[in-house]
């Protein structure tokens, strides 16, 4: 846990979990939760959206980012369910307005801003680094 200068009053948590609850995190609500390139690679993203919703105050921010054309995983263990997301578009911004009313939205989230960054991670062994589209959502 890090704290922030007592003069500011506030502090940063960082915690993992496979559940997003109260109980699990050790708290009822956050002011800010950061969704970070997880929802394409869980068993369950409308629930983990859902979850992260009711963790978050009224007035409440969620930042998310997610590789888009959206790709849901199959890296979920053997013999356990997998929702799949309804996240569709061959294009970025076809899967950007798909994210937001398919799986953001429905949620009851209000959409802020969205922006397209890159995202760099491991290539293959023609290039060492590969770029691709990632959407940054800022969500109320």
């Amino acid at each position: 846990r890090l704290k922030a200068p007592p003069t500011q009053g506030a502090s940063l948590q960082a915690v993992a979990t496979a559940e997003l609850t109260p109980r699990a995190l050790g708290r009822e609500q956050f002011d800010v939760a950061f969704c970070l390139n997880v929802l394409d690679r869980c068993k369950d993203p409308v629930r983990m959206v859902e979850q992260l919703h009711a963790l978050l105050p009224p007035g409440g921010w969620l930042v998310v980012a997610v590789v888009l054309p959206w790709l849901q995983s199959d890296a979920v263990a053997r013999g356990s369910h997998q929702r799949r997301a309804r996240v569709v578009g061959g294009d970025f911004e076809a899967a950007a307005a798909s994210l937001l009313d398919s799986l953001l939205l429905p949620a009851g989230f209000e959409a802020l801003r969205l922006v397209r960054a890159p995202y760099l991670c491991a290539g293959d062994r023609n290039s060492p680094v590969a770029v691709l589209d990632s959407a940054v959502v800022l969500l109320r």
